[in-house]
């Protein structure tokens, strides 16, 4: 928790110190085409004057902790704003007459991309929807505070399950460790891309030393994550924890810094030059990532010259601290996910009766014996079929009694995370201070 908070107060001074050297204002400035804000019933909205693909009109809508939108439409000419803030308006009006549950104003994000004028939109969203009733009862019965995010909120009253994880056969192990939360006020300003910066730095410097099927990716989490064949998932594993442990333990090069400010800016440099062809559903999307997370549209001059000047400014220094902040501030989270193949004995141990199995074999290689020529093909293939298989049951039950397949479950990828954090022949190179606790 103090590396956390360590961490963020780095970012803050960097922040600072990086706005500074760049003259330009601590909030990001908008799009002049963009416009946001709250209605009095608490919905928030987002308008963006946009006309790619030509003519269309994108009015969708969100609700936390959902990111999928649970409204979409998409009108064409000679539809107007005006047809398509009627269909919203009607949309939430059948939500709170059949799924009362549902209707929560200040959860609520809606988006409206298209050849229209912001401020016509605003006129028409605020003269109709405003019109709607606000969820003070769910309001007044959470007392949510002023000044967080509504999505603690959210999460009370109308969290869902997670969708489940469909597996291609091959079990996935991921190493996870959580990166510190911005607050608001660095969301909104340019502590975003400096942090944005450095992760993906880290990003860059943790996947060069790693090949298929291992990667690494980063959202609120930073993860190694990798998908082997389970009769090398243990040694998978192993490499995968020492990559990690390398970069908590020795962090990148100036030579490495190079290349990922090199990658990066190529990427913004892309993105600058293409920011007349973005479509209604990059904005859709943009939209959906400030109302959740508080991420600021800025406007792309700004945000290509000020990344251009703060990654020059960041050193290895700083992004070693930021390595640091996130893998020495919690344990890893080790997830392992089952793979569906039945044939796994790894993830699955096998539990036969070996009795029972012989004595079936006998009676199938009895019922083979007294089959007379000519032979029915399909009966025997299907009587070798199922000895085979009783005899492979038999081999994977003999080697899971003499243990010499393990069982593999996160807390045994856990253990053996700490021994390779933990190896003594790297005791020279470890940082100072015991990274993780035992367990």
């Amino acid at each position: 928790m103090k590396l956390r908070s360590l961490l963020i107060l780095i970012l803050y001074a960097m922040q600072i110190a990086v706005s500074a050297s760049a003259a330009t204002a601590e909030v990001v400035p908008y799009d002049s085409r963009f416009r946001t804000g709250r209605l009095p019933n608490g919905i928030t909205y987002y308008i963006q004057t946009n006309d790619l693909p030509r003519g269309q009109m994108h009015f969708q809508m969100v609700q936390k902790p959902d990111r999928e939108p649970f409204f979409r439409r998409i009108l064409t000419p000679p539809s107007g704003v005006e047809e398509g803030v009627a269909m919203l308006v009607r949309a939430l009006q059948e939500q709170r007459v059949t799924s009362p549950g549902k209707y929560r104003p200040h959860l609520l994000g809606l988006i409206l991309v298209g050849p229209f004028h912001a401020d016509t939109a605003l006129a028409v969203i605020s003269r109709e929807l405003a019109l709607l009733p606000a969820s003070v009862d769910v309001m007044q019965a959470q007392e949510v505070p002023q000044g967080i995010d509504s999505t603690l909120a959210a999460r009370v009253f109308s969290a869902k399950p997670l969708p489940p994880l469909f597996q291609d056969g091959y079990p996935r192990i991921e190493i996870s460790f959580p990166i510190p939360v911005l607050p608001k006020e660095m969301r909104s300003g340019g502590g975003y891309y400096v942090m944005d910066f450095m992760r993906r730095v880290m990003e860059y410097a943790a996947a060069q030393p790693l090949d298929y099927p291992s990667c690494v990716y980063s959202g609120k989490d930073f993860i190694w994550a990798t998908q082997p064949h389970p009769d090398s998932l243990t040694g998978s594993f192993r490499e995968l924890a020492r990559q990690c442990v390398q970069l908590a333990r020795y962090g990148i090069t100036e030579q490495v810094l190079s290349q990922a400010r090199e990658s990066y800016l190529k990427q913004e440099e892309w993105r600058y030059r293409n920011r007349n062809t973005l479509t209604n559903d990059y904005y859709v999307q943009e939209c959906i990532c400030h109302f959740f997370d508080g991420i600021s549209l800025s406007t792309p001059d700004w945000r290509y010259r000020f990344v251009n000047e703060m990654s020059a400014y960041i050193t290895t220094d700083h992004v070693n601290r930021f390595i640091k902040g996130v893998l020495f501030s919690s344990p890893p989270e080790i997830t392992l996910y089952k793979a569906a193949n039945a044939t796994d004995s790894l993830m699955q141990p096998v539990s036969f009766q070996p009795g029972e199995l012989l004595e079936e074999r006998d009676r199938l290689m009895g019922e083979l014996s007294c089959m007379l020529f000519p032979f029915e093909d399909t009966l025997l293939t299907e009587l070798t079929a199922r000895i085979l298989d009783i005899d492979l049951r038999l081999q994977l039950d003999s080697l899971e009694r003499s243990q010499m397949i393990p069982v593999v479950t996160p807390d045994s990828l856990g253990h053996l995370f700490r021994q390779v954090w933990h190896d003594p022949g790297q005791t020279s190179c470890q940082a100072s201070g015991q990274a993780f606790p035992e367990h």
